[in-house]
């Protein structure tokens, strides 16, 4: 369940933090501020850990969804679809656990079909309406660097969160 995981966390990363290049004949062009809602959200969920942990485990995605652009939201919906499956998979598979989990708790409960299906949507729509999205390492790292405000709010709420003086 892990590594299904860890591919949910890999098609995340590709589509919140790459940049949509051509957003295909049916919207419009990405606007700046659909743009800065995207780039928050790739933040929340791959620099700040509190966030990323309850966006995943408890308030799922879709509070971002309405400032998205219309290509990054339904795709983002798709991948809201799978986060839900995964959860329920780890709840299945963590009912009554006494010892690991089996290699084999995907396959018996057909998530993996329900996640190769969910990803050949998201394929068919690209291909079929030439989207692309596109990671440049150097954006990408100057994006994340910038974002150490963020990080250290979220340290700082954590701290009062628990009851934690500031030094």
């Amino acid at each position: 369940l892990h590594d299904v995981e860890a591919l949910w966390w890999l098609a995340a990363f590709l589509l919140f933090a790459g940049l949509l290049k051509n957003t295909g004949t049916r919207f419009p062009t990405i606007t700046e501020g659909q743009r800065q809602a995207q780039s928050r959200l790739a933040k929340d969920l791959f620099c700040v850990p509190t966030r990323r942990s309850h966006a995943f485990t408890l308030h799922g995605l879709r509070g971002y969804f309405p400032n998205l652009h219309p290509r990054v939201a339904e795709f983002g919906g798709i991948l809201e679809r799978m986060r839900k499956y995964l959860i329920r998979a780890f709840r299945a598979a963590e009912d009554g656990l006494e010892q690991p989990l089996p290699f084999s708790v995907a396959k018996d409960q057909k998530l993996y079909k329900l996640l190769v299906n969910e990803f050949q949507k998201i394929i068919n729509s690209l291909a079929a309406d030439d989207v692309q999205v596109s990671i440049k390492a150097e954006e990408l790292q100057n994006a994340l660097r910038s974002n150490d405000e963020a990080v250290a709010l979220a340290t700082e709420e954590k701290s009062q969160e628990y009851g934690e003086e500031e030094d």
